[in-house]
């Protein structure tokens, strides 16, 4: 069990370092908002589009990260091209499914962007709806086609133990819905029953409302076993 919280913990600090790294770049969005809307404007009018900023990033992935939602559309409906990669191999797709809103979400799968396209850590737009806890987008990816059950390549997590890790309840219960399979075992975490029930025991601090739902969460995650 230490060595699961141990393990579980390299989790939390991966993840978190990709978070604070995304935070300052959402800070440093906010505070250029207005040099940002010259930006994009420019990016339109001069055809740079797919020109990358110093994080690997288009105009595109900048406004979904900025949550420009309404400037992102109109980059898409420009001519941006949904396939660029930033260095860590995500994509526009994977970047609104943590940022954005189902409508931004659907202008670049209407652009062919491909739906379970992975990044170079194996994870997939569905797995960062679910890290997030973004069930919006959880939902619509699920309804446009996405795979339930693929395993980053880091930890073997699929997007519903991501989400027990994290303590997404709402998410829990809508990859359930749609069928995600409770049963795939990662090497050194176990099932997603197994991660839910480390987040419910681990020291973190939940309001009370937040312990029932985590263990309501836990209790539909675990596998009966049938007497034969």
């Amino acid at each position: 069990m230490n060595v699961l919280f141990i393990v579980l913990g390299i989790i939390i600090l991966v993840a978190g370092g990709s978070y604070l790294y995304m935070r300052n770049l959402r800070e440093t969005i906010k505070k250029e908002r207005a040099k940002l809307r010259n930006f994009f404007n420019s990016a339109i009018e001069n055809g740079t589009l797919n020109d990358k900023n110093e994080d690997g990033h288009t105009p595109l992935m900048v406004a979904v990260v900025g949550k420009f939602n309404k400037t992102a559309i109109k980059l898409i409906e420009a001519g941006s091209d949904v396939s660029v990669r930033g260095e860590t191999g995500e994509q526009a797709l994977h970047l609104a499914a943590h940022h954005s809103v189902p409508a931004v979400l659907e202008k670049i799968i209407e652009k062919g962007a491909d739906i379970n396209s992975r990044d170079m850590q194996g994870c997939t737009s569905l797995w960062y709806a679910a890290q997030n806890r973004r069930d919006d987008n959880v939902e619509f990816l699920i309804e446009k086609g996405a795979e339930l059950d693929i395993v980053d390549d880091q930890f073997g997590l699929t997007p519903l133990m991501i989400a027990a890790q994290n303590g997404a309840y709402k998410v829990v219960d809508i990859l359930l819905k749609n069928g995600a399979d409770k049963t795939v075992t990662a090497e050194n975490f176990g099932t997603a029953y197994d991660v839910g029930k480390l987040r419910l025991t681990g020291n973190i601090k939940e309001n009370k409302q937040a312990i029932n739902e985590l263990e309501r969460m836990v209790k539909i995650l675990k596998i009966e076993v049938t007497e034969k």
